[in-house]
Formats: C-alpha cells, structure tokens, sequence
C-alpha cells in the first residue's frame, strides 16, 4: 500500500475514532475499548506515531482529536524525509 493511500485509510479511521470519542466518549468502558482497537489498527499503518493515541485514555484529554493529529504527524515526517516539506 502507498502512502497516499495509508494516508486517506488512516486518516478516515482517525476521523471516526475522534468523532466518536467526541459524540460517544461519555461511555468510559466502551470509549477505551474502541481507543484500543483504534490505536492496534493505526499502529499497522502509521506505525508508532498512532501511540500518540495512548493519550486518548487520560480523562477530559479523549476529547482532543489526537488520532488525526497523529495521522498528520506520519505524514508531515513522509513529506520530510522525502524532502517535500514538512514541519
């Protein structure tokens, strides 16, 4: 798999996990389960920058759309190491 398209699956995974963080987060159990599933299946495509979703498990921070974050992370660190920008 590229990674355009890693980028696009990963982060339209990111985007559901961090709405449902957002909309559905007040179910604790639930919310941790799914960060965790979240975080294994990003892990196969972004490789350790999806542990930045390990965050999503301290209280009130499960709100911060981290996953994304991470997501754009990979992909800033690709463009760089390329040398098509990046941060």
């Amino acid at each position: 798999m590229n990674d355009n398209l890693k980028f696009m699956v990963a982060l339209v995974l990111a985007l559901v996990l961090d709405g449902v963080d957002f909309v559905g987060g007040f179910i604790p159990i639930l919310g941790d389960v799914i960060d965790m599933f979240g975080i294994i299946i990003l892990f196969s495509l972004i490789g350790v920058y999806a542990l930045i979703g390990v965050a999503e498990f301290v209280p009130l921070v499960d709100f911060l759309p981290l996953f994304v974050g991470s997501v754009i992370a990979w992909k800033m660190d690709v463009l760089g190491r390329r040398g098509k920008g990046g941060w």
